[in-house]
């Protein structure tokens, strides 16, 4: 039985991002594997719904308070991994070599429906635990609007500013 020990381990896959690399489809996207070329299909006729429908698929309107609102929460609950800016640089992450935090200016991010967003932050996504326990829909919402607002804000350049905005800006500059 031990002389087997090594052919078996060698035929095992340790390979821990399997379930999170592979092509998938989401709702919204083409596919051609299906008949009518629509990831999002309807349930067969018969069946239960597994999840609860959620309050957090109304989306809220992005004004200054849920702004300001969704800084505060993403300082608290997101900017320990995913860095202040959302590059994906901060202390935590250094630590998580297994699996970093992505950088939410990956363009594969950023072409997420918002609504996407929102489910990740409550249900989690690989080993990013849930947040629905801790923040309500309408704060998961002023995350997501403050998360656009930093996405534009760090790929704009200051020369594309108006001279008003770059005296602005400016200031903030170390």
């Amino acid at each position: 039985m031990i002389r087997w020990l090594p052919i078996l381990l060698v035929a095992c896959s340790w390979d821990l991002e399997r379930m999170n690399d592979q092509p998938r489809c989401d709702p919204g996207e083409a596919t051609p594997y299906l008949p009518d070329r629509r990831c999002d299909q309807p349930a067969p006729s018969g069946s239960v719904e597994w999840r609860a429908s959620q309050p957090s698929a109304k989306p809220i309107a992005p004004t200054r308070a849920t702004i300001v609102r969704g800084m505060d929460r993403y300082a608290r609950f997101c900017a320990p991994c995913h860095g202040v800016l959302a590059d994906g640089r901060s202390e935590l992450a250094k630590d998580m070599l297994l699996r970093p935090p992505p950088s939410l200016h990956d363009p594969k991010i950023i072409a997420y429906p918002d609504v996407r967003v929102v489910q990740v932050i409550g249900e989690g996504y690989g080993i990013m635990p849930a947040y629905a326990a801790v923040l309500p829909p309408a704060d998961r919402w002023a995350v997501v609007h403050y998360v656009r607002v930093l996405q534009r804000s760090q790929a704009t350049t200051l020369h594309a500013l108006t001279a008003e905005r770059q005296q602005e800006a400016v200031r903030w500059l170390p």
